[in-house]
């Protein structure tokens, strides 16, 4: 699963995929609608990729929080971002037990799900999880610098 072209921006609904840059600021495309716009500099952005949630020992890329949700459905559908409050709240701690119940707000548990059922709708999620460590990266490079 990557995340990094996988973007949010504020005011808007949905998430977007990366496209291409522009001097102007990034041209984005709508994982629902599909329709492209423009994402301009003066806008905040975030990549899924660099979101964390707070655990009780620190924070846990979202990337794995999917992971979790996605090994725990056997790849379906989690519950809707609209369920019951404490039917959203009980559903973390079944799947998540460790996260930090001060700091992850449900606002936040809602998000969580409703971006996991959007990006699983579009077969955007799985079971894998790619972290590329530092001596991957140098070992690549190498490799390429010698070709």
């Amino acid at each position: 699963m990557d995340l990094k072209k996988i973007l949010t921006i504020s005011g808007q609904p949905d998430l977007f995929e990366m496209i291409t840059n522009t001097p102007k600021g990034i041209v984005v495309e709508s994982i629902i609608t599909k329709k492209r716009s423009q994402a301009f500099a003066s806008q905040r952005v975030n990549s899924l990729e660099d979101i964390a949630v707070y655990t009780l020992d620190g924070e846990i890329p979202l990337k794995e929080v999917f992971v979790k949700i996605y090994q725990k459905e056997e790849g379906g559908q989690a519950p809707s971002h609209k369920d019951d409050v404490l039917k959203i709240k009980q559903y973390f701690e079944d799947f998540f037990p460790d996260y930090d119940k001060d700091r992850v707000k449900l606002s936040a548990m809602k998000r969580i799900l409703k971006w996991y059922n959007l990006l699983n709708e579009n077969n955007l999620v799985d079971d894998k999880i790619e972290n590329e460590t530092e001596e991957e990266v140098k070992e690549e490079k190498s490799t390429e610098e010698t070709k």
